[in-house]
């Protein structure tokens, strides 16, 4: 009997102690259900604080810090206003630039140091480069194709579409870079059809001094001229856009007409280059 009161007592203290469990789990839950919503408040910055963190980020030449704060933007929403396509471009641009330099780098000392105990060491090296650029290719090519090209067309912001499938264009141009065996691979067929699509609409709907048409017409004549091999083509793409523009620059806003000024004489330098290395 003694012993029946004492495993009685025993069974009462562990269900006593798991009721207190369970209220104690319930009451923890409550409490974050509660605090959830402040929580994701804070980690969650909203769309103006975003915009402000890419421009800091910018400043202070943090680009991979810019290009998620830009990422972030672009899932809130991807109606994107002129400053934050700029920034966009900006962000990925910038933190490719560095890895491009090193690509080129990088394959310079292979061909030296080809044979040599050096080489597993730069082929390690390469890929790992090479895997960065790829990643953020494809981060700002899926970005544009399943958000904010999506928006811009169903929209029809005309302007915007330019702008993105000129991005299109550039960085199916920047994997080009990584196609070391010079065949014509699927991305430079991309490259074509992305900068093609710009340009038809471009000259279609935008200004002749529209500085996203000249930034346009300047990498898709480079890329003929330099990659493609097609010297004609590349001239002839260079030089109706700065004949088109060059007459109307002056009656530009001064902010606009610096940056149309700068273009056009990019497009005049490789014409003269150009038309000279023909001659």
């Amino acid at each position: 009997n003694i012993m029946s009161v004492v495993v009685n007592v025993e069974e009462r203290d562990v269900a006593a102690q798991q009721s207190r469990d369970a209220e104690g789990l319930k009451e923890k839950l409550r409490l974050e259900q509660e605090t959830e919503p402040c929580v994701n408040k804070m980690r969650q910055p909203s769309h103006s604080s975003l915009v402000f963190l890419a421009k800091v980020s910018e400043r202070a030449k943090r680009f991979d810090d810019m290009r998620e704060y830009v990422r972030q933007i672009v899932y809130l929403t991807p109606d994107l206003t002129s400053e934050e396509r700029n920034l966009l471009a900006v962000a990925y641009k910038n933190s490719l630039t560095m890895r491009r330099h090193s690509w080129q780098l990088i394959l310079k000392k292979s061909r030296v140091e080809r044979g040599s105990i050096e080489q597993a060491g730069l082929d390690h090296f390469k890929e790992l480069v090479r895997r960065e650029i790829e990643n953020i290719c494809f981060d700002i090519m899926d970005l544009i194709k399943n958000k904010l090209l999506v928006y811009s067309q169903e929209e029809k912001i005309d302007e915007a579409t330019v702008f993105y499938l000129k991005l299109m264009g550039d960085y199916n141009r920047y994997l080009t870079e990584l196609d070391v065996s010079g065949s014509q691979g699927e991305n430079r067929k991309n490259v074509v059809k992305y900068y093609e699509e710009a340009f038809e609409l471009g000259m279609s709907v935008l200004k002749p001094t529209d500085v996203n048409l000249l930034g346009l017409v300047l990498n898709m004549s480079v890329f003929f001229y330099d990659i493609l091999n097609k010297p004609d083509k590349a001239c002839l793409l260079a030089n109706r856009a700065y004949d088109d523009a060059i007459s109307h620059v002056d009656a530009l806003p001064a902010a606009e007409q610096d940056e149309a000024n700068l273009l056009l004489s990019f497009l005049r330098k490789n014409l003269e280059l150009w038309t000279s290395n023909e001659n």
